[in-house]
């Protein structure tokens, strides 16, 4: 790779104003701060105008895309090596979901507090951050379905870019890779590698948690951040949900202080935005069956196109899915479509009811907006 720069060090220092360093603030030209919003720009070049001249480049760049699966079971479901880190991630959770000392509110939105707290001698540049409070009628299955959703989780998670599956352990327990968003020219994007749980309680409560695991794709081109653990605590009161969601994330690179605030609002945010995407759009349609001998495959839904998507594997013995399909979200004149020997499908209410005989193996459920 070849590179020509020219570098305005006053106009770095007009930036380090901008984004929230004032005077004796401000890092040295051999800083580690100076030296990692130089890097930034480098990597992200803000738009050459009058005010934006900072860097001029000339470069070619090969970046390498992550390749992940078109299906993380094709087989079924594969042995899970990240139980011990599900493990860690769930004690965090709980030791960290309410009360506890060093907490700083943040603000309140909806009812919802949001709070972070810094630990000492914690080398990330975010510290933990929490969302926690009552959420008026709403059910766990409804919030639950929403969550595990990644194809619509941009429309709620104000920091999530892009996800896919990996591998898959069990209904829901797989392994992930996901893209966290930038901001600007300033911050560039994070990729996590992790593995996310659920654990369900009692009565309808449960538990959901992602934490980062080592493996591939290591070859994104963006900065790994290491996630401790992202985790949603949520218990039935009622008709109503007590809610927490815990993240600890390290990303792994300089932030400017500024651009901090910003994202230590954004992510515990995210029980607001759900739930307010719950009441506007709908509830993605979610199989309801507790006990599920099929083997899940795959599950997209594009919320846009009012269009949803299962791939499974049949179990050993004759099976009848149920799946809740909101109104709200897709209308009344919805239809179901199937793919599988011997597999057949019809609408009952809000539900599209599959039958499926023993040992059809693979089959496919459609759910379309007419």
């Amino acid at each position: 790779m070849r590179m020509r720069i020219h570098l305005d060090h006053s106009r770095v220092a007009s930036h380090l104003v901008v984004i929230g360093f004032q005077g004796r603030d401000c890092p040295t030209r051999t800083g580690p701060a100076y030296l990692a919003i130089v890097s930034t720009l480098l990597s992200q070049p803000p738009p050459l105008t009058a005010h934006h001249s900072t860097l001029f480049i000339s470069l070619s760049v090969y970046n390498m895309g992550v390749e992940v699966p078109s299906d993380p079971a094709p087989n079924g479901y594969v042995s899970n090596p990240h139980q011990e880190k599900i493990d860690e991630a769930l004690r965090y959770l709980r030791s960290e979901k309410q009360g506890g000392e060093g907490w700083e509110n943040i603000d309140t939105k909806d009812g919802i507090i949001l709070e972070k707290k810094y630990v000492q001698g914690d080398s990330s540049a975010i510290p933990i951050v929490r969302g926690h409070g009552l959420v008026k009628d709403l059910s766990a299955q409804a919030l639950l379905s929403t969550i595990l959703q990644p194809s619509a989780r941009h429309l709620w998670d104000e920091r999530f870019a892009s996800g896919a599956l990996l591998e898959r352990y069990g209904r829901r327990t797989y392994k992930f890779y996901s893209v966290q968003k930038g901001v600007g020219w300033l911050v560039s994007e994070r990729d996590i590698v992790g593995v996310q749980h659920v654990q369900d309680g009692e009565n309808g409560a449960f538990e959901v948690v992602q934490t980062s695991v080592e493996g591939d794709p290591d070859n994104s081109g963006r900065v790994r951040a290491t996630l401790t653990c992202a985790g949603w605590s949520v218990v039935p009161r009622g008709n109503d949900l007590e809610v927490a969601y815990v993240v600890k994330i390290n990303p792994n690179g300089s932030i400017p202080s500024a651009v901090v605030g910003k994202i230590v609002q954004d992510i515990p945010l995210a029980v607001v935005n759900i739930t307010n995407f719950i009441r506007n759009k709908g509830v993605p349609p979610y199989i309801t069956n507790q006990d599920l001998k099929s083997q899940l495959r795959t599950e997209v839904v594009d919320v846009e196109k009012r269009y949803h998507e299962i791939r499974l594997i049949a179990g050993d013995t004759d099976e009848e899915l149920k799946i809740a399909v909101d109104p709200k979200l897709f209308g009344g004149n919805w239809s179901v479509g199937v793919t599988g020997d011997g597999v057949a499908a019809e609408k009952d209410g809000d539900n599209a009811v599959v039958k499926v005989p023993a040992g059809t193996g693979r089959y496919e459920v459609k759910i379309d907006a007419a």
